[in-house]
């Protein structure tokens, strides 16, 4: 779990501004000469000084205790599982040694190594993809590749080597390289005889950058469905259209991948649809490793989500008619899928982690202009209002202290959720009474700066005072500043609610 999360981590940032500013191709820049030889090593280089990039740039992140114990450590399973202790046959006594007891595996340093990764793809791209072998045409500013089934194909097993050979033949994939800058080589990824160029990728060697058509990567899919004599997977979009493209890149100390949305996103299938509005600053990673600091920025504008959920099934076993002690898996729907849908605003915000400090903050946080909004069948079952009565928009300070985590915001804390599961209850099941109608607030604030503290004696409110509220329960539980919230026992005729059960507590010493 740890390696996987690693590698995520890690491929966030190297293999984002692979697939997804673009290409270094400007009308004004002359057409540097280039040959197969250049364009081999500019790429194989572009791509490994990437991966050490991606390695140096989040090496200090081991030095942070908060990552190391709320992020790295729990991204694996350190849960100590004794050995199973059989239990004695009927009429006998127990025998054998005592189980000695388990203690939890340690957990490994953080450590990004992205070697192997690197170095195998460095090979492939050398041997199998830009090898001399694949050259279609070469000029004084332009080499052509044509992959060949019997280069990309060499080192598969000798049962599937035939059949791959034949598809990569098929698809005619070509890579135009050219270059426009000393050092830099522009690939156009071409697909089939009408040389469809969904992808365009730059690379430098302190660069990767690349640039994806939604439309065209569409009609290219269809095309290699249709070349192989399949039928694209019903998952797959039957609209696509938008621009995505990222950059990865170094300077100095600093490593950075930014992602951007360079036209409207629209996907849609036959139950499922995503709209991400335009944004030319989506998403941007930076680390600089001398200043131990590690940020995220976000500015992404209006997105919706529809998508079906799965039929839940119970499975058991069963007895085959006339075949006594035979059995067979069964499994039947006791509860039908449903359509979910999802819309936000937008999305705003800095974050950032000071690894020397062991500290989070984040800045300008908010989710647009009106409240996010959750769909069931096509009726609106929860809307949540964030900080509408501070601008939209949070402050917030996390740092470790000791064993506990201290938190501060800034102006404070105003979230209203509003339920309405009632509209959604003859397709969702087990639906508790209180989730059906009712509007949950949730207030921090009465102090420039109100704080919480987390930890061992549970949350406590250091500044301000904390408020939380049921509309239709008419529960107001108010904390105020020295107090934690715990469990009490609820008023005589209250209404069942979770929160009829919290309130203000003397804090563990």
């Amino acid at each position: 779990m740890r390696n996987d999360f690693l590698k995520v981590l890690g491929l966030t940032m190297a293999v984002g501004g692979v697939v997804a500013c673009g290409p270094s191709e400007d009308p004004q820049l002359e057409e540097q000469p280039v040959d197969a030889l250049s364009v081999r090593q500019a790429v194989s280089e572009s791509v490994g000084n990437s991966a050490d990039a991606v390695a140096e740039g989040l090496a200090f992140l081991g030095e942070s205790s908060l990552f190391h114990d709320y992020v790295w450590s729990s991204s694996g399973d350190s849960a100590c599982v004794g050995e199973p202790v059989e239990p004695p046959i009927p009429g006998e006594e127990a025998g054998g040694e005592e189980p000695m007891p388990c203690e939890p595996e340690p957990v490994a340093p953080f450590e990004p190594d992205f070697d192997e990764e690197r170095d195998e793809i460095r090979r492939v791209l050398e041997e199998r993809i830009f090898a001399d072998e694949n050259v279609e045409t070469a000029s004084e500013t332009e080499v052509t590749y044509l992959l060949k089934g019997e280069v990309v194909c060499a080192e598969e097993e000798e049962l599937d080597r035939a059949e791959c050979e034949e598809e990569v033949d098929a698809l005619e994939i070509r890579l135009k390289a050219r270059s426009f800058a000393e050092g830099e080589v522009d690939i156009d990824v071409m697909v089939g005889p009408d040389r469809l160029s969904p992808l365009s990728m730059a690379f430098g060697p302190a660069r990767v950058a690349a640039d994806l058509d939604l439309a065209i990567l569409k009609d290219a899919a269809e095309f290699m469905a249709a070349e192989m004599g399949e039928e694209l997977d019903a998952s797959f979009p039957q609209t696509m259209s938008g621009r995505l493209s990222a950059e990865l890149s170094k300077s100095g100390d600093e490593v950075a991948l930014s992602v951007a949305v360079g036209q409207a996103i629209a996907l849609a299938g036959e139950m499922f649809s995503v709209d991400i509005a335009a944004s030319p600053r989506a998403l941007e990673i930076r680390s600089d490793s001398a200043a131990r600091e590690l940020s995220f920025e976000v500015d992404m504008g209006a997105l919706a989500l529809n998508f079906p959920t799965g039929d839940v099934e119970e499975c058991y076993d069963v007895e085959v008619p006339g075949e006594p002690g035979n059995y067979e898996f069964n499994c039947e729907v006791v509860e039908e899928g449903y359509q979910m849908g999802a819309a936000l605003a937008g999305i705003k915000g800095a974050l950032s982690f000071l690894a020397a400090e062991d500290r989070l903050e984040l800045r300008g946080f908010g989710l647009g202009a009106s409240p996010a909004q959750v769909f069931v069948e096509g009726e609106e079952v929860a809307a949540l209002d964030f900080n509408a009565d501070h601008g939209r928009s949070l402050d917030l300070d996390l740092a470790k202290d000791g064993d506990d985590i201290a938190i501060s915001m800034s102006p404070g804390l105003d979230l209203e959720l509003m339920l309405a599961l009632y509209r959604a209850q003859d397709v969702i099941s087990d639906l508790e009474a209180w989730m059906l109608d009712d509007v949950l607030s949730l207030v921090i604030d009465g102090d420039a700066s109100p704080a919480l503290r987390v930890g061992e004696a549970g949350v406590k409110v250091e500044r301000g005072q904390l408020m939380m509220s049921s509309e239709s329960a008419d529960v107001v539980v108010e904390i105020e500043a020295g107090m934690c919230i715990g469990e009490v026992e609820p008023a005589e005729g209250s209404a069942e609610h979770p929160m009829s059960a919290v309130g203000p507590v003397a804090c563990e010493q």
